[in-house]
């Protein structure tokens, strides 16, 4: 009995062409979405900033010296947090009023058909050390380093924090 590969390989073929068009559609999609997260409005604590190429410099009180920079770190990461099947974001802040602090913010971005929506940021600590950011499950998983309280600002941070969020309602909750 003779058996063809032919139409086993074209159908193979045919597969994973569209599933690379779709990855790289996919790809394009959340380029340009990154793009933005670069260049939009965040709010920290009090304070709307207006990042540009990634950070933003502004006055806190006018003729002051000191003014808050505000940066996109490289800590982000991609996944669906409102089961909408389109990629949301999740991002860390830096904020430093020229001081030794930098304080560190997980903000969730909200992907709409019109628009792209920064939600309220929360504060993870100050001078604490990033070690993993995910989404899982539609949930927001952050690993980070921080001190025992009462210990010094001088001191590493070596103490593992694991802390984990949902959205509800655009409002993030502590699990």
């Amino acid at each position: 009995m003779k058996f063809s590969h032919t139409p086993i390989f074209l159908t193979l073929i045919l597969f994973l062409s569209s599933q690379s068009c779709n990855h790289s559609n996919w790809e394009f999609s959340n380029r340009s979405f990154l793009h933005r997260l670069s260049s939009m409005e965040y709010q920290i604590d009090n304070h709307l900033v207006k990042l540009e190429k990634g950070t933003s410099l502004k006055e806190i009180v006018t003729g002051a010296a000191s003014k808050l920079r505000v940066d996109l770190s490289e800590w982000l990461v991609l996944g669906d947090l409102n089961c909408d099947h389109q990629s949301d974001a999740v991002v860390i802040l830096t904020t430093n009023m020229g001081g030794t602090g930098v304080f560190y913010y997980l903000v969730p971005v909200i992907r709409q058909p019109d628009k792209t929506v920064a939600l309220e940021s929360i504060l993870l600590g100050d001078r604490i050390s990033m070690v993993a950011l995910d989404i899982q499950d539609g949930q927001i998983n952050v690993v980070y380093l921080d001190r025992e309280i009462g210990d010094s600002m001088t001191r590493s941070p070596s103490i593992e924090i694991q802390r984990r969020f949902t959205l509800s309602n655009n409002t993030l909750s502590m699990l």
